[in-house]
């Protein structure tokens, strides 16, 4: 079978801002150069949308209101098109894909499940009671899958225990972060007041949750104002906007601290920092953590399950701090301002797009029992 008759479908909900919808857009465009790819959404949504129809991927748009009614869309577009391969991500598609498997028989098509968070830790935090359930009814609609790619080996540890699956079945794959358009990105122009200052820029990124626990953050951020002026700049949008902007208001910190929302462009914010911080309770692989490294800038991260550990080796590449220590985050933040640890090259080519699609190609061929894609 040639590269080009190898049909591979990536199915997701949507093109939200987030580092699971970020990374399968990356690797969707490096697909596209062996195979034949479709980017399926279960509806053309997402602040990414627009920069994916710039791209030369093809994209299908099941039209469902929302991801759980795109089911029979999605059935009938896996009869209609036929692929060989599925990638499916989140909730929703991973199941439905499984399903659709099931039912249209085992081999319809290779069904592989991209892991890209710490299930123990993701779903018992959750509020929707069809989310916290969902690894007890999803286990065997995992095994029904040929493979489950988890994006780093604790949250593929996480994911042997959580689902109750074979070690066999899953594997670690690092997400496809560092493209030719990252430093296109990082290059383009950025602005924000703060910029023009002398203090140093402090800079955090991810979507306004618990999960990200940027109240931790301000908090140690109160510690540092005590020692060293500094600024900090949170992007991200998300429901705890209103209790963080509180928070800011309540402490005194409006004239240092920035909520500006969701930037396209994020690597070239990083650009213009002098420290990136991590302050999540779990994470999956963080991407942001990444284009930080890649960015040369130096960081702190929390320990959290999964990810930061092996991203920084061990502390190798930045600062790491226990989950939730304000003292430990405050004080790693001005030890990295006073002697910083700068990141380099060796950091960040684990998660080039050259180096993730050799390891995603030889395991849709070792699937599909090809030799070689021409």
């Amino acid at each position: 079978m040639k590269g080009e008759s190898l049909r591979v479908t990536l199915f997701m909900p949507d093109l939200s801002g987030g580092g699971a919808e970020r990374a399968m857009l990356n690797l969707a465009e490096g697909l596209s150069q062996r195979c034949n790819v479709e980017l399926v959404l279960t509806r053309f949504a997402g602040k990414y949308l627009e920069e994916a129809k710039a791209k030369t991927i093809s994209l299908v748009d099941l039209k469902a209101r929302r991801p759980r009614y795109s089911l029979p869309a999605f059935a009938q577009y896996i009869w209609t098109r036929k692929p060989h391969v599925v990638i499916a991500t989140l909730e929703t598609p991973s199941v439905f894909a499984a399903l659709t498997k099931q039912v249209m028989g085992s081999s319809a098509y290779k069904l592989i499940i991209s892991e890209q968070n710490t299930p123990s830790k993701h779903y018992s935090n959750q509020k929707d009671p069809f989310l916290r359930s969902f690894p007890a009814w999803a286990r065997f609609p995992y095994r029904w899958a040929d493979k489950i790619v988890a994006v780093s080996n604790e949250v593929a540890e996480d994911t042997l225990r959580t689902y109750r699956l074979l070690p066999q079945k899953v594997l670690t794959i690092y997400n496809p972060v560092i493209t030719p358009s990252f430093w296109t990105r990082r290059k383009a122009p950025a602005e924000h007041p703060f910029y023009k200052m002398q203090e140093p820029i402090l800079v955090a990124a991810g979507r306004l949750t618990l999960q990200k626990d940027f109240a931790t953050l301000l908090r140690a951020f109160r510690l540092v104002l005590e020692q060293k002026k500094a600024r900090l700049i949170i992007f991200g949008e998300g429901p705890e906007r209103s209790r963080l902007e509180a928070l800011v208001k309540s402490w005194n910190l409006s004239e240092y601290v920035s909520l500006p929302g969701f930037v396209k462009n994020l690597p070239a914010h990083m650009a213009q920092a002098n420290l990136f911080v991590l302050s999540s309770k779990w994470e999956g692989l963080p991407t942001v953590l990444i284009e930080a490294i890649a960015s040369g800038v130096p960081v702190v991260a929390t320990d959290c399950p999964s990810g930061p550990r092996e991203i920084l080796e061990e502390g190798r590449w930045g600062k790491l701090v226990p989950v939730g220590d304000v003292s430990a985050l405050a004080k790693a933040i001005l030890d990295q301002l006073a002697n910083p640890i700068f990141p380099s090259k060796e950091a960040w080519r684990r998660f080039t797009l050259d180096e993730i699609l050799d390891q995603w190609l030889s395991l849709i061929m070792e699937l599909c029992h090809i030799k070689c894609l021409d």
